[in-house]
């Protein structure tokens, strides 16, 4: 129901206080539209809306390490742990590592 949401949105909001990012927001969600799931549709229809998959994953490669008392992470260093985890996860470590030192 992405067009009753900008539409909603547009009523809600005649003069949002950042007009660009205003905009930004909405032709993001027109663009993803295609890809936008209307979850309740779904449900109905018994299809599959979680990403449980997904998110174990990303509980395994990145947020255990990341989550501990007083961590601080910038994008590039979680981007990099969540890239050398999985190749350990993936028993790739060692063959990616050969590759690099054969550059």
């Amino acid at each position: 129901k992405v067009d009753e949401s900008i539409d909603r949105l547009r009523t809600l909001l005649p003069e949002p206080r950042n007009p660009e990012r205003f905009e930004e927001l909405l032709s993001y969600l027109e663009a993803r539209k295609p890809a936008i799931k209307d979850y309740n549709t779904r449900r109905i229809n018994r299809e599959y809306n979680g990403n449980g998959v997904v998110e174990k994953a990303n509980d395994i490669l990145v947020a255990r390490r990341q989550k501990g008392a007083g961590m601080s992470w910038s994008i590039e260093g979680s981007d990099t742990l969540c890239a050398l985890t999985t190749l350990w996860h993936n028993a790739e470590w060692d063959s990616y590592w050969a590759r690099q030192a054969a550059a």
